[in-house]
């Protein structure tokens, strides 16, 4: 008994010694991202089912290969997986009640023999392909594998490729999260899967500062994320992290998106703050920001109606979008004008929005408005050629969806429509009007912002 023991506490005194000897001989090597990542809903005798396919790059294969082919790789280290996460509707990374499984791994060796991953995350009760195909997924892939390390086992990985997304195929479909926060992130994922140059920041609790925002959105190429304004919000900071920008632009002064989240920012990004003194002060700066051409819109400043359906038209046609009182022109859109000299101005919003007193002291100014603010949305459509084989519907009552969907109708010259309760006569013609494009309506917010039979009215025109 006393040589065994003796045995193995010899052994483990050899293991003591030998660990750190070979860790200091096997660093473990960085993983390079996937690339071309795509999914494809397929079926089999099984039922539906995801097809998953990647281009994995030689020097992934060659970790994969040493570590197997090393004895001390070997032994201090797992072979290379992909490891597979998905999310939908209003539903974080990896979490769903309609899905058997979270995120899942499949070896690397497996995936290079087979050539694809067919990926089965969905109950056996239930599911079939039309319910299926009524959700929009996000798909995203990394490499990663263990090795030890302190305390015992570390993981190592690759960032993440390209997010995929399987559109949902019925006649519309929402794209809308938990909060304001996440509904902005579903439609940066739909706007800019693969990544952004720039991305454009505003708080989530009030929508002066980026009223005027969308021209530069437009002329960035960039998704407007919403943040808590103390805090970075965490969902926030991932969805900036998945995009890898150069830069992130502010809107805002230091109340509405704090000096903390700017310095937090910095560390990992270039910041560009735009704020002024007011939310004119603030539309002027933005204005100067862009190439701007002979015409410029003007709306009011005291509500988001008209801003948020004519911002996207606007950015399309090279416009910066100025602010305005009521009655009074204020001084600091006055000093834009000036510098900008335009010889036309939009005015979108009736006369209780913009008064005959602001638009008589315009240059060459015409009046886009209707009977309310839903007519008001079409009109703006129509007048600017909106591209209807996309449309975007958002409700009329708040302002968080219209604005974070801003960026994604200027990117697609796509027109936004209010709704309410129901459908108003102008959008209902609007929307009969476009069936022969067959359209890709996507509905911003969940049933409380959109309600279900709004939907399913929308649905019903085109069927």
């Amino acid at each position: 008994m006393k040589r065994v023991v003796c045995l193995g506490l010899a052994l483990l005194l050899l293991t003591i010694g030998f660990v750190p000897k070979a860790r200091a001989a096997v660093s473990p090597p960085a993983l390079e991202d996937p690339t071309d990542f795509a999914v494809e809903l397929k079926s089999d005798l099984r039922g539906p089912y995801f097809n998953l396919t990647l281009t994995v790059p030689e020097s992934v294969i060659q970790v994969n290969e040493n570590i197997k082919g090393n004895k001390y790789m070997a032994f201090f280290c797992q072979p290379v997986e992909i490891e597979i996460e998905y999310k939908y509707a209003g539903h974080d990374w990896n979490k769903g009640t309609f899905m058997d499984r979270n995120c899942v791994s499949v070896m690397l060796d497996d995936y290079l023999a087979e050539g694809s991953i067919k990926y089965l995350p969905f109950t056996e009760s239930g599911w079939d392909e039309e319910k299926i195909k009524s959700e929009t997924y996000y798909f995203r892939v990394r490499f990663a594998y263990s090795y030890f390390g302190r305390p015992i086992y570390n993981s190592k990985y690759s960032g993440y490729s390209n997010t995929f997304t399987i559109k949902s195929q019925g006649t519309s479909r929402r794209l809308y999260g938990a909060t304001r926060r996440e509904t902005a992130i579903a439609v940066s994922l739909e706007g800019w899967p693969i990544g952004a140059e720039t991305v454009i920041l505003t708080r989530d609790n009030d929508y002066p500062d980026a009223l005027t925002g969308t021209p530069l959105s437009k002329k960035l190429d960039a998704p407007i994320l919403f943040t808590n304004s103390k805090k970075l919000s965490q969902a926030t900071e991932e969805e900036i992290l998945r995009l890898k920008p150069a830069k992130v632009i502010i809107l805002g002064g230091t109340v509405a998106v704090s000096q903390d989240i700017e310095d937090h920012l910095k560390k990992s990004f270039k910041v560009q703050r735009i704020g002024g003194k007011d939310r004119y002060d603030t539309s002027k700066r933005i204005a100067l920001e862009l190439a701007y051409t002979g015409q410029v819109m003007i709306t009011t400043g005291t509500d988001y109606h008209d801003a948020l359906v004519g911002a996207p038209m606007a950015a399309c046609n090279l416009m910066p979008v100025l602010l305005t009182k009521s009655n009074t022109i204020p001084t600091y859109t006055a000093e834009a004008l000036s510098i900008i000299n335009p010889n036309k101005v939009i005015v979108v919003g009736d006369t209780t929005a913009v008064s005959e007193n602001v638009y008589s002291q315009l240059k060459n100014p015409e009046r886009i408005s209707g009977r309310d603010y839903y007519d008001t949305s079409v009109k703006v459509a129509r007048y600017f050629g909106a591209d209807a084989s996309r449309i975007i519907i958002v409700t009329g009552k708040n302002w968080p969806d219209a604005l974070a969907g801003s960026g994604l109708a200027a990117k697609f010259k796509s027109p936004t429509l209010y709704v309410a309760d129901g459908l108003s006569p102008e959008v209902t013609e609007y929307l009969t009007q476009s069936i022969s494009l067959k359209p890709d309506i996507n509905i911003l917010g969940g049933d409380v912002a959109v309600p279900t039979d709004v939907k399913q009215a929308i649905d019903k025109i085109f069927k």
